[in-house]
């Protein structure tokens, strides 16, 4: 802790070169201020003043307002109050204090917009923007943005054009859309790279890769975290690559690779402490603390996030310490100090609340949802919960639906059992009693005894069938989540495709005949995907809560199975496939419950197609050995892990491979299999390795004869 306490104070002491240089610029422009005879001329220096002081002492450049505002307004310059008004929403905006900001350039928007000047207007109206999104007001954010990037491109301004999109791909990535924000991103790089506008094109690159940590893929990230670090060492960028190293690191901690992380975060430190800079210093401490936090080693962590904040409070960033109080309650939380965890919660809420910003709100509220649920205070977990989703603009996904549920579950089961714990101690107070009634009485003891075990066996019981009703109730839970998910998410893509389609043929002019039936191809196609997802659910249903008994028929089974293949081969021909078939059996004629084995034919052979690419065969093999009958479905397709092994056959369970032509998948096929394969009394086994196709086996009973003492006697059919 006292090394990294020095370190800070260096780092203090450094930084104070650097605002001495930004001193004698300041010096410079206030000596031409006071020898110009120009009005025009002294008011843009002002500006330029308060410009430049606003990189290092905000108050002293808001110390310029009155002078630079009374003499635009002497001179009757209304741009010039513009202006002034713009860079004094800039400081506001650079303090925190995004309401005022917000005041000052709407100000300046409305008179730019009474001079007709279209330029201002786009630079005032992407400022206000920028407020809404460092407020969190993500919605009205997109909504300036948008129309400054239009207003830009009217213009012709492809280089501010680049940079509205940049700004648009940021506030996509805070609201976790991540697909929408690499879009935008990459069409500001594009912008830039034909500019030859590097170090913006830097940037650009950078926050791609960031995109890409989000969505998972490291190697994508590392690629254009490497293009962005290239551009910066040429063009000397000794700020931006310490930001680089930083993000760097953390695509190194994601990936496990702790030593290679640390090592980019300490470059990112150096490069601070050599560039004054304290804010990269910070940031790099905060990255080793993630370091260490991921390896566990919290003391550590600690002492990191202690210095990370330090310095975020020696350069006045008071978002970002706000962020880093978060952290170190998260990381007290964690080691199970939860009052210090409160303490520094408490202080972040309080300088997000004078930032009055919902961002940093939402961080704080999910944060103390933590801390709640360690403690097991499931009604503080849902209620900060609720609060989290409202400061993040409403951004309710189906991740947080979930969670609110399961919150509120926990919430509910919480009072039941401290109802059940009431009453366990008002029967274990009179167990007591009863216990010194029988010291007196010495002769009811061995009744009494009788009683207190007959209780014990009692209670026993009690606490097993609330065990099994506790798993029951979870696995219902669980069930009724995933329903949830097929109605929220994959049951509303057709509806919401069906819908568009819909709108796009009434707002569509001069429509083509053939335009039309392209349009009601596709809306067939949304309803068929939507017809399969609630057949699928029908058909599981049915599955699991039908008693009925299965039904033995007479069935020639070669001839069975070439129907079958007939069928199927209509089906697989969308994807150029085949189903082919292998039938060894000793004899033709037995009974079975058909259509029990066609619904397991049908779903193990849909499945295999749904995960094997174009033009790949399916396989299908038929044999007898003794009583039994087997089936084998062999698919070509990406196999299944060890550990999808383990759960494919439970209710909604998806695989983590992809079905190769964007169908739909419920998770509810395999299960429906094995559901009907214990109906027959039969087994099902599963052989695959990854890259090498899977193996599917059905074996169960044939008769050859019609049942007379089984389940089920049918007549011989003909």
């Amino acid at each position: 802790m006292k090394i990294a306490s020095l370190l800070v104070c260096l780092l203090c002491n450094l930084s104070l070169f650097s605002q001495k240089q930004a001193q004698a610029r300041v010096d410079s422009l206030l000596e031409r201020l006071r020898t110009a005879d120009d009005g025009l001329a002294k008011l843009s220096l002002y500006v330029q003043v308060m410009t430049v002081y606003n990189d290092f002492d905000k108050q002293a450049a808001l110390s310029f307002e009155k002078d630079a505002m009374a003499l635009a307004t002497k001179i009757e310059s209304k741009a010039g109050i513009a202006d002034v008004k713009n860079v004094v929403g800039r400081i506001y905006w650079r303090l925190g204090n995004f309401n005022e900001a917000l005041k000052y350039h709407h100000e300046a928007k409305q008179i730019f917009e009474q001079l007709n000047d279209a330029k201002k207007i786009a630079i005032s109206v992407r400022y206000i923007g920028q407020d809404y999104a460092d407020g969190g007001y993500y919605p009205e954010a997109l909504k300036h943005l948008n129309d400054a990037l239009d207003k830009y491109k009217k213009t012709g301004d492809r280089g501010n054009a680049a940079l509205l999109y940049n700004l648009l791909a940021w506030v996509y990535a805070k609201q976790g859309n991540y697909v929408e924000a690499s879009r935008n991103g990459y069409l500001s790089l594009s912008i830039f790279e034909e500019l030859g506008d590097e170090k913006n094109s830097a940037l650009a690159a950078s926050d791609i890769a960031d995109y890409y940590i989000q969505l998972g893929n490291y190697s994508e990230a590392l690629k254009y975290f490497r293009q962005s670090e290239t551009i910066n060492r040429s063009e000397g960028d000794i700020l931006n690559l310490g930001y680089n190293h930083i993000m760097v690191g953390r695509v190194y901690r994601l990936m496990g690779q702790y030593s290679k992380s640390l090592k980019n975060h300490k470059a990112a430190l150096s490069i601070g402490r050599d560039a004054h800079d304290l804010n990269i210093a910070a940031k790099a401490y905060e990255g080793m603390a993630e370091v260490y936090k991921a390896s566990s080693e919290y003391s550590k962590a600690l002492t990191h996030y202690m210095s990370s904040a330090q310095l975020f409070k020696k350069s006045s960033n008071r978002r970002d310490l706000a962020r880093s109080y978060c952290f170190v309650g998260d990381c007290y939380r964690i080691v199970g100090k939860y009052w210090l965890s409160k303490i520094y919660y408490d202080s972040a809420f309080t300088l997000s609340k004078a930032l009055d910003s919902k961002a940093l709100l939402a961080d704080y509220y999910h944060g103390v949802e933590e801390l709640d649920s360690a403690r097991n205070n499931w009604m503080g977990a849902y209620f900060n919960h609720k609060n989290y989703i409202l400061n993040r603009d409403s951004l309710l996904n189906e991740g947080s639906v979930k969670k609110m549920m399961q919150l509120k579950l926990n919430y509910e089961f919480n009072k039941k059992e401290a109802a059940l714990r009431a009453e366990q101690h008002e029967k274990d107070i009179r167990q007591r009693n009863q216990s010194l009634f029988l010291g007196i009485i010495a002769s009811l003891i061995l009744i009494l005894a009788i009683v207190l075990y007959r209780n014990k066996n009692k209670q026993g019981k009690i606490n097993t069938e609330l065990k099994h009703k506790s798993e029951s109730l979870e696995e219902e839970n669980r069930e009724k989540m995933s329903i949830l998910n097929i109605i929220s998410h994959d049951l509303k893509a057709p509806f919401n495709k069906i819908k568009g389609l819909v709108d796009l043929m009434q707002i569509t002019e001069d429509q083509s005949e053939t335009d039309r039936e392209q349009y009601i191809d596709h809306i067939k196609a949304s309803i068929a995907q939507g017809n399969y997802l609630i057949n699928k659910l029908l058909e599981a249903r049915n599955v699991y809560t039908e008693t009925k008994p299965p039904v033995f028929e007479s069935t020639d089974l070669p001839r069975f199975i070439h129907n079958f293949q007939a069928a199927m081969n209509g089906q697989l021909r969308v994807k150029q496939q085949q189903l082919k078939t292998d039938i060894k059996l000793e004899s033709d004629q037995t009974f079975i419950d058909q259509q029990m084995v066609t619904r397991i034919l049908d779903n193990l052979v849909s499945n295999a197609s749904k995960f094997s690419d174009k033009g790949k065969p399916i396989y299908l093999r038929a044999w007898s050995s003794g009583q039994n009958l087997n089936f084998l479905v062999r698919d070509e397709g990406p196999g299944i892990s060890e550990t999808d092994q383990k759960n494919m056959f439970k209710k909604f369970q998806k695989l983590s491979a992809q079905p190769t032509d964007g169908e739909s998948s419920t998770g509810l096929g395999l299960s429906i299999v094995k559901a009907i394969v214990e109906k027959l009394n039969g087994s099902i086994t599963v052989t695959s390795k990854l890259g090498e196709g899977t193996e599917v086996v059905v074996s169960f009973q044939g008769y050859s004869e019609p049942l007379v003492d089984g389940v089920v006697s049918i007549e011989n059919k003909s």
